[in-house]
């Protein structure tokens, strides 16, 4: 029987070492972190933003994984004047704006939202302030109407054409009437 003394001047053997995953089940496990990382960071819930290209109104949707789940309407100042004065139902023509959020299962936003590329067409550059100016000055504002449905679209059949229609935006800009020069007028130029 060893004695206490014995037992003392044994040597301690070193702790084993826990055997190492095999490099199948490592890597399977970083795959599964990453996933996971990605589905917490991936956009999931989108909100987009549009407005009426007629009457100014604000639209605001939200989808997740692509799929509408809520819409909201905002009444302008100018959808008001527009629905009083031009035409009491119409149907909103949306564009799509220059912003957009996306934002993770957890909140991070997806940067950069600035979507410019998918503005809608010149339209979209007017506030809606602007556009009541613009109908209020003018004694036709059927007339504003078309013109404003004229631009809500990039119209790319000419080089020309999208040069044209930011011509019109720019002049409405500037003199908050539509009062123009017949050659830049869009509806001259697909006639």
């Amino acid at each position: 029987m060893p004695t206490d003394s014995a037992a003392a001047e044994q040597p301690t053997k070193p702790e084993q070492a826990r055997p190492s995953l095999p490099v199948r089940s490592r890597r399977l496990t970083w795959w599964l972190a990453g996933l996971a990382v990605v589905a917490l960071l991936a956009p999931i819930f989108r909100t987009e933003y549009f407005s009426c290209a007629t009457c100014g109104d604000r639209l605001r949707t939200t989808s997740v994984f692509g799929v509408r789940v809520t819409s909201e309407e905002t009444v302008t100042e100018c959808g008001t004047w527009f629905r009083e004065h031009v035409e009491r139902d119409h149907t909103h023509l949306g564009y799509h704006g220059t912003y957009e959020e996306a934002t993770s299962f957890v909140g991070f936003p997806r940067l950069p939202s600035n979507i410019a590329g998918r503005m809608s067409g010149p339209t979209s550059i007017l506030p809606s302030g602007l556009k009541l100016e613009i109908y209020r000055h003018s004694s036709d504002p059927k007339r504003v109407r078309d013109l404003l449905v004229s631009l809500a679209r990039w119209d790319r059949s000419t080089p020309e054409a999208a040069s044209r229609q930011l011509k019109v935006v720019r002049h409405l800009e500037e003199r908050g009437t539509i009062d123009l020069p017949e050659e830049s007028s869009p509806a001259s130029a697909s006639q």
